[in-house]
């Protein structure tokens, strides 16, 4: 007898998104004509049409990409052997520019587009938005409207009539797409691992990816260390670089702008600037698996170290 094919993990994600936009099962099946037990069919084991699930996805403004990441997770649920292997797991890259840029702003392309041609920073705006109480500025169905006027005016009040008319027209279509973006988090690379004679920046906010920058002083050195994952490209602005991975001290050195050096960030590795008074490295982190890059919880156990050292010094004085 054929096994009945169930797929709760999808299940508990579908009942996750419709209690995050307040909805129970009853008004999605009023609100998309579908018959309660096919709504609670899909609720308690993820069985059901791709088309009534992209109906109601698509209502609640969930990205493409996002969409397309349920349906083959919820595919590798419901298949077995090879198939499931091949579902499993499945990350979509992105269709074109337009669909990675919006991953990129935090609300309608068009108007970030109309921000950066005035010069105002994404940055700015949705800190304006918060102030005026509205936490998500992209989902603007969901938004109440007395906040949102409250946001127009504050908008005007700051940037001007013209600048409100030009982000804010019913149709904002007419600005080239280029946008003036912020990285979400900026942390000192000292903040991680064990720099000598060396600054660094680590940038995040791009999907898949980490940039950083270091700056050397004539010896400077990073550390031993290893990242949680990710493939890593250096690439030599100045200065000739040498490396040692996995206890292995490279015979071929990095020489500014002739060569690159890509690693499996997983294992141990550090690098020391051998030729030049000072240096300059760019590294890029691709995370293949990852769309969403955070800082780690390096930052806080080096946080605590440095709590309990400030403690223990404080106690040495007080005894």
């Amino acid at each position: 007898m054929q096994t009945h094919k169930t797929a709760p993990d999808f299940a508990k994600k579908f009942r996750t998104i419709l209690e995050k936009n307040r909805k129970t099962q009853r008004q999605i099946a009023v609100e998309f004509d579908i018959s309660t037990s096919a709504i609670n069919r899909l609720c308690k084991e993820g069985i059901g049409t791709e088309n009534h699930i992209c109906a109601i996805l698509t209502k609640f403004n969930l990205k493409r990409r996002r969409i397309i990441e349920l349906l083959t997770d919820r595919r590798a649920e419901l298949c077995d052997g090879p198939a499931r292997e091949i579902w499993k797991n499945f990350r979509y890259a992105f269709l074109d520019e337009d669909e990675y840029l919006k991953e990129l702003s935090p609300f309608p392309l068009d108007r970030a587009y109309a921000s950066t041609h005035l010069g105002i920073h994404i940055r700015d705006v949705l800190s304006l938005a918060e102030q005026c109480g509205i936490d998500n500025i992209s989902e603007s169905d969901e938004i109440d409207l007395q906040k949102f006027m409250g946001f127009i005016n504050a908008f005007e009040d700051k940037y001007g009539t013209d600048a409100r008319k030009a982000v804010f027209a019913s149709k904002c279509s007419a600005f080239p797409p280029v946008l003036l973006m912020d990285f979400s988090k900026a942390v000192d690379v000292a903040d991680y691992i064990k720099i000598d004679g060396c600054v660094g920046q680590a940038l995040f906010g791009l999907p898949h990816m980490v940039l950083c920058n270091y700056a050397f002083e004539k010896g400077g050195s990073i550390g031993p260390h290893r990242n949680s994952g990710g493939i890593e490209f250096l690439w030599s602005l100045s200065g000739t670089f040498e490396l040692t991975y996995s206890n292995i001290t490279y015979a071929v050195k990095l020489n500014p702008g002739s060569s690159l050096y890509v690693l499996d960030a997983r294992k141990r590795h550090a690098i020391k600037l051998i030729g030049g008074d000072s240096g300059r490295l760019l590294m890029v982190r691709f995370y293949p698996q990852h769309r969403d890059v955070k800082p780690g919880k390096a930052m806080r156990r080096v946080r605590k170290r440095h709590e309990q050292s400030a403690t223990e010094f404080a106690n040495d004085i007080i005894s």
